[in-house]
């Protein structure tokens, strides 16, 4: 099909938008990383309007979020898998909240190993949980936020559930 690379290359950024994620890939060898245009769009930057590093995330990270990027980058270099990790970003306008996800990590052709991923918007997520509390707390562990509700007695019982549901759901099942 004629033009098919570029209508799936528009169809990919428009995925990407309208997810409200940016796509990227880093090579631990090197420490080169390349970024999606929307990628750049999360960081409130241009396509292209600079050359992406792990330190310009860093830098451009709130400080108390800034040793867990780098100890998270450090586990990757490793090898070690890392789960989703969630930071804030200072932007002209206001802090935005990112997740950034590895969805892969691979070794081509016996070359060096690529690691990918993605990072996501998710301030309309932590806007509305301001303005709507959910019951009960946020811990982290490993980077990974997790809401919990302390209730009743007897033996502890841990209940873990996707977006699709919440606590509140198992509390009106009876």
């Amino acid at each position: 099909w004629i033009g098919a690379a570029s209508v799936q290359s528009a169809a990919f950024e428009r995925t990407e938008r309208a997810a409200q994620i940016g796509s990227w890939c880093w090579s631990p060898l090197t420490d080169e990383m390349l970024w999606s245009d929307n990628a750049f769009r999360l960081f409130g930057l241009e396509p292209g309007e600079i050359t992406p590093s792990r330190q310009w995330v860093r830098r451009h990270a709130h400080p108390d979020d800034r040793q867990r990027l780098r100890r998270a980058g450090d586990r990757l270099r490793r090898g070690t898998r890392m789960t989703p990790l969630e930071f804030r970003t200072l932007q002209p306008d206001e802090p935005r909240f990112l997740r950034l996800v590895v969805t892969g990590m691979r070794r081509p052709d016996d070359g060096p190993e690529l690691v990918f991923g993605i990072v996501r918007d998710i301030t309309d997520q932590r806007r509305a949980e301001r303005e709507h509390p959910p019951r009960g707390e946020f811990i982290e562990v490993d980077g990974v936020r997790l809401h919990y509700t302390d209730r009743g007695a007897g033996r502890p019982v841990v209940l873990i559930h996707g977006n699709a549901v919440s606590g509140d759901d198992y509390d009106t099942s009876g």
